[in-house]
């Protein structure tokens, strides 16, 4: 029996336990669903609520087949169709060689790579950022505060030349009055 069929026929014996709770525990007793074979194969199931598919020992995936679902129903499900179509994240890691972020980390010298391209969304990326890369992550901010407060200074001393220039102007036009 292939590994899909095995937990297809869990799912099966989950559904008809549902069934059977329904009639009087005399009749109940004789029956017992469980597993004995020796090592670990893996199988796939699908989430309910999101369609991620996972892959996970068969003694774990029965387990999960059991979960139910918050909203009503089950968690996991076994078959594929039943699951809803996943969303696919598109946000990469701010150390992701393809990242906006990569020159300016080259440029301060930050040569770690992450290779996480299926973050939710900028939130997720810098959460992602402080709780896997902190180190990188505050080098990166105290770089990026240091260049902003360099840029800061560069405006404000060229404001502060264009107004000397404006005040020694009016000076030399009052002189030759």
């Amino acid at each position: 029996m292939t590994n899909q069929a095995f937990i297809e026929r869990a799912e099966a014996a989950r559904d008809l336990k549902v069934q059977l709770a329904g009639l009087d525990a005399d009749d109940n007793n004789g029956i017992l669903f469980q597993e004995w074979s020796p090592g670990r194969t893996y199988v796939r199931i699908w989430s309910m609520e999101t369609g991620e598919e996972v892959e996970l020992p068969r003694y774990q995936a029965v387990a999960a087949l059991n979960t139910p679902s918050l909203r009503g129903g089950w968690a996991w499900t076994a078959h594929k169709e039943l699951a809803p179509t996943p969303r696919v994240n598109s946000t990469k890691c701010f150390l992701h060689p393809e990242s906006a972020e990569r020159a300016f980390l080259d440029e301060i010298g930050v040569a770690t790579v992450c290779l996480s391209e299926h973050l939710a969304g900028n939130g997720a990326k810098w959460d992602h950022a402080r709780n896997r890369h902190p180190a990188s992550y505050r080098r990166y901010e105290e770089a990026k505060r240091e260049k902003e407060t360099q840029e800061f200074r560069e405006k404000d001393d060229a404001r502060t030349e264009a107004i000397l220039e404006l005040v020694k102007g009016r000076g030399r036009g009052k002189a030759a009055e």
